[in-house]
């Protein structure tokens, strides 16, 4: 799920969803699947659901059938950007849809934007909103436990996602807020000055305009709902398998020119440090090169990165654990280039073991990147 998540939001990033229908069967879909719906089962998966039938112009975009008889979400997906401006307009269209039957969650989305709204309680609909999230900003861990908490399958049949929501729901204002601010401050509590949890709810809360005590942040804290762990995945169709030839050797690839890293997964070292993700990896090269001596304009004149001073959390930047500057979000190709260039830069040693699988013409196979070659 989080290796989806975050090649969901590299595409984002990189503007690959162009449309509605891309954010939805590209970017939606696809997440149903990895949280266990058939999305091949139209009586699973209803695309162009129609909850009235005597209006023919009605149409849920994706209705989801847990039990097969009574929709259990209904998802109205909209192009990227097109939530926030019609959001009035869109809640409207959303609850025409539930006036006769309705679904127990819906949820509106650009593919970026989420929100989750309980369909069964009381009162206006805009009010009905328990949870909303931003792909590009949320933690990927934060991001994979609302996903299946409030969309699983599994947690949707057992009534694990409709208890979190009811709960969710009767906290207060100022309970909603901590909530909210609670990915953000996770984040932030990881970079320095290293504030405690109470102390980031409590700067982030004053931008709500809230006032309150570290105390009254580790009360609120403490009445927030337990969100339950994560199931393990339920009984899914058969996946294509890619074959792996077996003792396929590990093809060297040229650093300044190592061909298409679309779909792969890395592990490797840069000077006397080792990681296992693309950004894991980049953070680390960036780092050492700061404690160098090398400054961020220096670094942004000599990189294909983007890099700011300061913690940033939108736009795709997160922050470099240890340091008070953040790095934009690179696809593997760039990030590569960039490793490659910070060893040169730092004269010390790169060597980076490639994985391709997926879409990839070279699933199954390996290569490495070294420095110096």
């Amino acid at each position: 799920m989080r290796d989806t998540l975050t090649d969901i939001r590299e595409k984002l990033q990189h503007g690959e969803y162009q449309n509605e229908e891309h954010v939805r069967l590209a970017l939606v879909c696809r997440l149903l699947f990895k949280l266990g719906w058939n999305i091949w089962n139209p009586k699973e998966v209803n695309t162009e659901f129609q909850p009235i039938p005597s209006e023919d112009r009605t149409r849920v975009d994706i209705a989801l059938f847990a039990n097969k008889s009574l929709p259990s979400v209904f998802i109205e997906a909209k192009a990227i950007g097109k939530v926030k401006p019609s959001l009035p307009d869109i809640e409207r269209q959303v609850r025409d849809y539930n006036r006769n039957n309705t679904a127990l969650f819906s949820v509106i989305t650009d593919g970026r934007f989420w929100r989750f709204y309980y369909s069964q309680t009381g009162g206006e609909f805009q009010h009905k909103c328990f949870k909303e999230c931003d792909i590009l900003e949320y933690a990927i861990e934060d991001l994979e436990q609302i996903f299946i908490l409030f969309l699983g399958k599994e947690n949707i049949l057992s009534g694990h996602a409709e208890e979190q929501a009811k709960d969710y729901l009767q906290l207060t204002n100022m309970q909603k807020a901590v909530w909210d601010c609670l990915p953000h401050a996770k984040r932030i509590v990881q970079s320095p000055p290293y504030p405690s949890l109470p102390q980031a709810i409590v700067k982030m809360m004053e931008q709500k305009g809230f006032s309150i005590s570290e105390e009254k942040a580790v009360e609120l804290l403490k009445q927030i709902p337990t969100e339950p762990p994560i199931p393990p995945p339920p009984d899914r169709p058969p996946q294509p398998v890619t074959p792996i030839i077996p003792n396929e050797p590990i093809l060297p690839l040229n650093p300044e020119n190592p061909g298409d890293l679309r779909f792969t997964r890395v592990e490797g070292t840069i000077g006397a440090e080792s990681g296992r993700k693309w950004k894991e990896l980049v953070d680390i090269g960036i780092k050492l090169a700061v404690q160098g001596g090398y400054d961020v304009r220096s670094l942004n004149a000599y990189l294909p990165a983007n890099i700011k001073e300061g913690i940033y959390t939108r736009e795709g930047y997160s922050p470099v654990k240890g340091l008070d500057i953040s790095v934009q979000g690179m696809d593997a190709n760039k990030s590569a280039n960039t490793l490659v260039l910070l060893a040169k830069k730092l004269n010390c040693r790169l060597e980076l073991i490639v994985s391709w699988y997926g879409e990839s013409p070279n699933a199954g196979k390996k290569g490495v990147i070294r420095w110096p070659s």
